[in-house]
């Protein structure tokens, strides 16, 4: 059960816009991949499930429903807490990370009881846990069908699941795991950075682990291409003025990346700036799990700076076929020389 959740199977777009949609946060996303039907209570004013604080920045907790003759594990509901009421909800994990005292004290006062009494219900949950936890569970996701279709649950997802990427150890293991899925990777030249609002995708490639070429292909953006931009990437307005716009081979794209594992050296980046261009043309953002190699990367060479993609040379293609490099040399713990920074002023 540890790790099989929501955010585990569902793209990052689909849990920013139940987080959105159900009064987690007020930020709402580039683009919500879907409206809730009428009637739904959007929960907007952000209050507290548990001490009733309202506040913008809730933890979106789900509730689970465990069958334990049958063994299935059913969600029930998705509700908002507030971070020491979602530390109480995980009591197991505030402890391990050193905020059990906090979390044991938060339960008492919401509740009215004496320390004692938080202390046996926690020992009584961490039971419960024990219990269920020797057994294997069938997951239920139906209760998402109300907002999303079954087709935007990736059961598959679980068979590869998320690893916080802190130290070389675990760094390799991530690799290993990616290579071992069925993940692509993914490179974007722009107009620019994100905090720039005009910035879009001029140029895209996505490839296998295994090198095969699944898209690469340039766009005519909507406005000109800066000339700051251009010295580093080196495409022109004359090497995009005959090209398709993204919305025109959007399609190709999409079908590239949804329901993938995507992996960018950037992801925070890409994207980003994916979405930003989907969201320009009014387009839906691809419904795929993105993945970092320069998290890993970071963890590998025990770095705490931005690092620069060792052969990266700012083009889509060339950039994918580096990170590709980049995960095999990590997962075999090869030795990486550490690449010059050099601060730029766009991908």
């Amino acid at each position: 059960m540890w790790g099989k959740n929501v955010r585990a199977v569902v793209s990052i777009q689909v849990w920013q816009t139940l987080r959105w949609n159900l009064g987690a946060t007020w930020d709402k996303p580039f683009m919500p991949l879907f409206r809730i039907a009428d009637g739904f209570d959007r929960r907007c004013n952000a209050m507290c499930s548990g001490c009733g604080l309202k506040q913008d920045g809730m933890e979106l907790h789900e509730v689970w429903d465990y069958d334990e003759v049958k063994h299935i594990q059913r969600l029930a509901d998705l509700i908002t807490l507030c971070n020491k009421c979602h530390l109480v909800m995980h009591l197991g994990r505030a402890m391990k990370v050193g905020h059990g005292e906090i979390a044991l004290a938060h339960l008492a006062s919401v509740n009215g009881w004496a320390m004692s009494k938080a202390q046996r219900h926690a020992a009584e949950a961490m039971e419960t846990w024990r219990r269920r936890s020797q057994f294997s569970y069938t997951l239920d996701f139906r209760f998402l069908n109300q907002w999303i279709s079954p087709g935007q649950v990736h059961l598959d997802w679980l068979e590869h699941p998320k690893r916080w990427i802190g130290d070389q150890i675990s760094a390799m293991e991530w690799a290993r795991g990616i290579i071992e899925s069925d993940a692509v990777i993914l490179d974007t030249e722009t107009t620019g950075l994100l905090k720039h609002p005009h910035a879009e995708v001029i140029e895209l490639a996505i490839v296998t682990l295994r090198g095969r070429v699944v898209y690469e292909g340039r766009f005519k953006p909507r406005r000109k291409i800066p000339k700051r931009t251009t010295a580093i990437h080196g495409i022109t307005d004359d090497h995009v003025k005959n090209k398709p716009s993204f919305a025109e081979s959007f399609p190709e794209i999409l079908k590239a990346l949804n329901g993938r594992i995507v992996v960018a050296f950037n992801a925070a980046f890409d994207r980003g700036i994916v979405e930003r261009t989907c969201s320009k043309f009014r387009l839906p953002p691809p419904d795929c799990r993105w993945e970092c190699a320069m998290l890993a990367f970071r963890a590998y060479m025990e770095s705490g700076r931005y690092l620069r993609l060792p052969g990266g040379t700012h083009k889509a293609l060339e950039d994918c076929r580096a990170t590709v490099k980049l995960i095999k040399q990590i997962a075999k713990g090869m030795s990486i020389q550490r690449p010059a920074l050099r601060v730029v002023a766009a991908k």
